[in-house]
């Protein structure tokens, strides 16, 4: 409450310094400026001269006693720093055990803040305040940009799938600064600037490299110290992927060292001459000229500026002379004498000072372009050895491909020869089948003559067995003839006569059915002749042909080693013919099955038919024997009534 009352009287009256304000406010005597105006907090700034000036009376009322090492870092640190914000004085408070109690914290709206943007280092983004409303410059707008947008981002590698979108943000960012750099207004809003960041910061090449954002934010974080170490700006270079332009190993100014990863960054976005310009334009006005003088003397990107009236010193830094004689208005206040003017001895002097450090700067120059000459000479020759080394590991590197193609090559050559070996060895055996196959063809035939022989006496014994059937037959006849005259008598004969006859008709049908199985025969035997007679010219034919593929196939095993190209040709061809010969060894094979199978068949009907006209044989013996000794009997009978009609 006692800030906002404080700041009200500010607003109503406009102090233009603090002894004003101590007199609105007599009860609290110690007051501490910040700036800029704004309800943020965060946003406040606060000058390290007046800290220095009220620590020392703040400890002492609130009797605050503390190491004599304390006070010197703090000290040390408000020396090298022109301003710090909230959270560094709210640390030193903590630190040296201050209560905020005593400390009154009052916004300065008379204090001109465009001191401090000017003064402060370039690369810090300062906004300024009108009705709580916050404004960029043109330059602080760009540097925004380039710093929430370009700064951390890896501009070499596509973050995703997509080769179209880093382009695309690179062009979207582009045409945000070509807009403002090219626009008429020197002021730009914030909320408007940080929507189109916001809109920026949503594509995927931003959010996919996010977390290299805040590592850059933490490693470019050095805290509050006013230099920073080589090693360490040299570990950040790296981890970036960023050129390295301090070639020399001591520390630097913590303001140089974030200007110099912006320009990295910015020639990895753009290496156009006219971005490095935008971010060195003004550079000399931002910071103190101590500062400046430093960093024109290692850094190329600083230009000379051409005032009105310059003094040209040996760093190549200008400087404009008003200003100087300005305060040299302030602070001789000697009327201006001719000769005897102490301004114009000091612009004699100084000018002298000048002239001959610029001599001993050119000498200087001379000498490293001597030391820049002698060593692009060493670097030509170890770009000239390194190209050298790397054809001689190129050459080295094609005769190892070379002989590991040719070992390759070998290698399958063998593998085809071993292929062909094995093959002519398959092909030996199928010789090796076929002769088998035509010593059971040759058996076959044996069976066949065998099979004729054993069917021409099947044929001849059933001519007899016909023969007697008719000789039987006639004998039956005559029998009956016998036996009608005689049927008083012999009844029981006459009987046993029609059995007989019964039989004997049985007896013809089974002959009948016998001659039209033998027919039967006759026509299968016939046709298995012909048929194997067919095959075994086939077998030959294609024995033949085997004879001569497998002398074709030795002359090419012999001539293998002269022809080897030849040979992969030859090889396919062979293979594609032993692939066919294999074909028809399968296909005769099956046949030869199919035959030996229809052979067994037949071969077992013949047995079982032999074995029925054995039985059939057998019976019309033991029939015949009957019959004989029935007409013995009735030779015997017929003698008696014979005798007895002659009586």
């Amino acid at each position: 409450m006692e800030q906002e009352d404080v700041v009200k009287s500010f607003q109503d009256d406009s102090p233009n310094d603090l002894k004003r304000c101590q007199k609105k406010k007599r009860e609290k005597v110690i007051y501490l400026r910040t700036f800029p105006i704004s309800r943020l907090e965060k946003n406040s700034h606060f000058f390290t001269k007046d800290l220095r000036e009220m620590l020392p009376l703040i400890m002492e009322r609130q009797s605050v006693s503390l190491s004599h090492l304390k006070l010197k870092k703090w000290e040390q640190m408000l020396n090298n720093a022109y301003t710090i914000d909230r959270e560094q004085l709210d640390k030193i408070f903590s630190d040296l055990g201050i209560s905020e109690g005593a400390v009154t914290i009052v916004t300065d709206p008379t204090y001109l803040c465009y001191k401090w943007w000017f003064e402060a280092p370039k690369v810090n983004v300062v906004c300024i305040y009108d009705a709580y409303e916050a404004f960029y410059f043109k330059r602080h707008a760009v540097f925004l940009i380039i710093g929430s947008l370009i700064v951390g981002i890896n501009w070499k590698d596509v973050p995703c799938g997509d080769v179209n979108c880093l382009s695309s943000y690179r062009k979207s960012v582009e045409s945000l600064i070509r807009k403002i750099n090219n626009s008429e207004f020197t002021f730009f809003r914030q909320t408007a600037l940080a929507t189109e960041i916001s809109n920026l910061q949503q594509v995927c090449a931003y959010e996919t490299q996010a977390h290299t954002r805040s590592k850059f934010g933490k490693d470019s974080n050095v805290g509050h110290l006013p230099e920073i170490s080589h090693t360490d700006y040299r570990k950040v270079c790296l981890d970036h992927h960023l050129p390295s332009y301090n070639e020399n190993e001591s520390p630097l100014p913590v303001w140089r060292a974030k200007y110099l990863w912006f320009k990295g960054y910015l020639e990895i976005f753009n290496p156009d001459v006219k971005y490095l310009k935008m971010l060195q334009n003004g550079f000399i006005d931002n910071v103190p000229k101590e500062m400046v003088d430093v960093f024109m003397e290692e850094n190329s990107l600083a230009v000379e500026r051409t005032p009105q009236t310059t003094i040209e010193f040996p760093n190549g830094m200008a400087t404009f002379m008003d200003l100087f004689f300005r305060k040299e208005r302030e602070s001789v206040k000697t009327p201006m004498i001719e000769g005897d003017c102490p301004r114009c001895l000091r612009n004699v002097n100084l000018k002298n000072q000048a002239v001959s450090e610029k001599l001993q700067c050119q000498k200087n120059m001379k000498i490293y372009e001597e030391k820049m000459k002698a060593a692009n000479d060493s670097r030509e020759k170890h770009l000239e050895q390194r190209t050298e080394a790397e054809n001689k590991a190129k050459r080295y590197e094609e005769k190892a491909l070379k002989t590991i193609a040719v070992e390759k090559k070998s290698k399958e050559k063998d593998s085809e020869l071993k292929q062909l070996r094995k093959q002519v060895n398959n092909q030996n055996n199928q010789s090796a089948v076929i002769e088998s196959l035509k010593e059971e063809t040759e058996q076959q035939k044996k069976d066949l003559k065998s099979l004729k022989d054993t069917n021409k006496t099947l044929t001849y014994e059933n001519k007899k067995h016909i023969e007697e059937k008719t000789r039987l037959s006639e004998t039956v006849e005559n029998l009956g003839k016998d036996l009608v005259n005689s049927n008083i008598k012999n009844e029981i004969l006459c009987k046993e006569n029609g059995s007989l006859i019964q039989s004997i008709e049985h007896y013809s049908q089974v002959l009948e059915g016998q001659k039209k199985c033998n027919d039967d025969l006759d026509m299968a035997h016939q046709q298995t002749n012909t048929n194997l007679v067919g095959e075994c010219k086939e077998l030959s034919s294609t024995l033949e042909k085997t004879q001569v593929e497998l002398e074709e196939t030795k002359n090419q095993v012999r001539d293998l080693e002269i022809e080897r190209n030849a040979l992969t040709a030859q090889a396919k061809l062979d293979q594609h013919d032993i692939n066919s010969y294999k074909q028809k060894v399968n296909h005769l094979l099956v046949e030869k099955q199919l035959v030996t199978t229809q052979f067994a068949k037949e071969k077992a009907q013949t047995q079982v038919e032999n074995e029925n006209l054995q039985v059939v044989n057998k019976v019309l013996v033991e029939k015949v024997k009957r019959l004989e000794y029935l007409l013995k009997q009735h030779g015997i009978v017929d003698s008696s009534v014979g005798a007895q009609g002659s009586e």
